[in-house]
């Protein structure tokens, strides 16, 4: 593993955490400058790119294949339904899904009319399952109207990096929406708990404030969005901004999940128990073995 410091150059970090969902040992810091959260070390791109060929849909993902390509539909229904409210998306629009999984929301946006691409690192199971849409593992330089990034923006090592290469992809009048699971989200989809909120394959977690921070370092204004998770972006020259009150807020929320945290519900915690065998019998190994990037 190899170190990642924060984005704004600044050193100033307090560790909020040393293992995540699974108990994998893991450093987790929040940066008392920006409010950015992230671990530190991680692992190199090349580790990366074994993990997620190898491991990531065994441990992430809880839902068999055909639950998880209905959760992909509405997804993408669900985001272009909320883009709408904001911006024209006529029909015959270009659209690109980054991290499109099995493909099926790449699909769905074919069905509403738009011309759908679909980008993932591995992109195997979706053109086995959806042979007449367009997929590919390379970001290419298309110009588009839109790009759609659904809990996937926190997956990536270089976060500025990937917002200068989503600027590219759209047109000056395109937009770029964004989920991820945002700090607040602890109090709803994590129940409370910091430890179940974190997962070795996200290098990043934030809050409204700092993403806004990060993404305007890469070329992207913010145009809406919330503390959930939830954003839209245009294109804007590069530049770096502060977002006041930010490593404040992402600690008192923090602190706050520490205090109330209660326990998972039954079915999220088989979930956890299944998984963290496999990680603990073969991920949590090949890290030790330095396989994936321990020095």
């Amino acid at each position: 593993m190899t170190p990642l410091p924060c984005i704004c150059g600044e050193e100033n970090d307090v560790q909020v955490a040393d293992k995540d969902r699974f108990e994998i040992p893991i450093t987790v810091k929040l940066c008392q400058e920006c409010g950015l959260i992230r671990t530190d070390p991680y692992f190199t791109e090349e580790a990366l790119g074994i993990f997620y060929k190898d491991y990531y849909r065994k441990i992430d993902i809880m839902y068999n294949e055909e639950e998880w390509t209905e959760h992909e539909r509405c997804d993408v229904e669900t985001t272009v339904g909320n883009v709408k409210n904001v911006v024209d998306v006529p029909k015959g629009a270009t659209i690109i899904e980054v991290g499109c999984g099995l493909g099926a929301g790449v699909k769905r946006l074919a069905e509403m009319g738009y011309n759908a691409i679909g980008i993932d690192v591995n992109v195997e199971d979706a053109r086995r399952l959806y042979p007449d849409c367009t997929f590919r593992e390379e970001w290419g330089e298309d110009q588009v109207d839109g790009v759609i990034l659904t809990q996937v923006f926190e997956h990536f090592r270089d976060p500025v990096d990937a917002a200068r290469r989503l600027r590219r992809l759209i047109k000056d009048d395109g937009w770029v929406q964004i989920a991820v699971p945002g700090l607040q989200s602890v109090f709803t989809t994590y129940r409370g708990s910091f430890q179940q909120y974190l997962i070795v394959s996200h290098p990043w977690y934030y809050v409204l404030g700092s993403l806004v921070v990060t993404l305007m370092r890469g070329g992207l204004s913010y145009v809406m969005g919330n503390e959930y998770g939830w954003s839209l972006w245009e294109k804007c020259e590069p530049r770096k901004t502060e977002w006041p009150g930010a490593a404040t807020r992402a600690q008192q929320l923090i602190n706050l999940a520490e205090r109330y945290a209660y326990c998972v519900d039954t079915c999220y915690r088989t979930y956890v128990d299944r998984n963290a065998k496999i990680l603990a019998n073969t991920f949590k190994d090949k890290i030790h073995e330095g396989v994936l990037g321990e020095e």
